[in-house]
Order: structure tokens, then C-alpha cells, then sequence
């Protein structure tokens, strides 16, 4: 006999995951109909609408306004708008390496990491990827730039 009776909340888990996606804008079935499958087009601008399995559709059930989404080891999978957005927050910067255990950021033409990720001595450092100078600045002095950035151009 299976007990009904929680008796305590399950442990919660958060997302750690880095996924690559797409917004599905429209979801075209007769595109294959000898082989099956369909034509997916993207919403995010600058990409072409791309061709998905019979099995791939069978498996996931794709619906429009969801998300085409590809793991690190190349599984693809769907996942609900509501689901997805609520789970994920897309980066905005490129990731071109790592600096010691820190994330290496492209944002432009800059490079932008944090050193010293032990939490002690944080700072810094942006580079111009055009010229490989650049500089160490404490956390204080980039936020204080960063803020004046967004206040003089936005």
C-alpha cells in the first residue's frame, strides 16, 4: 500500500544548466511528409528555420512560443515558454574562456572577468580584445562606471 500522506516538503532544486535555444514562432508539419518531421522557425531574429525528426516531434511534442533546446552533450528537447523563461536567463555576453576558475565574458569589443574568485580581493579586469590592453578595477569603480554608462545612454 503507497502512502498518500506527505509528511514533509521535497528538498528544491535550482538550474545550473547552460542550454542553447530558440523561441519557436511557427511549427510547419507539411514540410516533409514522405519522411516526416517538420520545418521550425525561429522567433529570435537572424536565424533560418531548421528541420526536426518525426521522432524528435513524437518524443517532445513542440508547440509554438515554446523553446527548441539543445544541451552541452547535443540532446534536444522542448520546453514550455512558462517552464523555460521561468528556468533560464539568457546571457548576453559570449563566454571566450576562462580566467583561473572565472568566466571569461565578451561584451563588444571587451573582454571582462572577475578575478580573484575565492571572494577575497574581488576586482575586475576588462581588456580591449582589439588591442589586449586592458586593466584591473576594483568592483566598486566598474559598478560605479557601469551605472554612469546605462545613466548617459539609456
Amino acid at each position: 500500500m503507497i502512502n498518500t500522506d506527505v509528511q514533509m516538503e521535497m528538498p528544491k532544486y535550482s538550474c545550473h544548466k547552460q542550454v542553447w535555444a530558440l523561441k519557436i514562432a511557427n511549427i510547419d508539419y507539411n514540410y516533409r511528409e514522405s519522411v516526416g518531421g517538420a520545418f521550425i522557425t525561429p522567433s529570435d531574429k537572424g536565424y533560418s528555420a531548421f528541420s526536426v525528426t518525426q521522432g524528435y516531434l513524437d518524443k517532445h511534442d513542440p508547440q509554438v512560443g515554446g523553446y527548441y533546446v539543445v544541451y552541452k552533450d547535443g540532446y534536444k528537447s522542448f520546453s514550455p515558454a512558462v517552464a523555460f523563461e521561468d528556468g533560464y536567463t539568457r546571457e548576453t555576453g559570449r563566454r571566450i574562456g576562462m580566467y583561473g576558475e572565472t568566466d571569461r565574458v565578451a561584451v563588444g569589443k571587451y573582454s571582462i572577468c572577475r578575478q580573484n574568485p575565492d571572494g577575497k580581493n574581488k576586482s575586475v579586469w576588462i581588456e580591449d580584445t582589439e588591442t589586449g590592453e586592458g586593466g584591473e578595477f576594483s568592483d566598486e569603480v566598474f559598478l560605479s562606471a557601469i551605472n554612469k554608462f546605462y545613466t548617459d545612454n539609456l
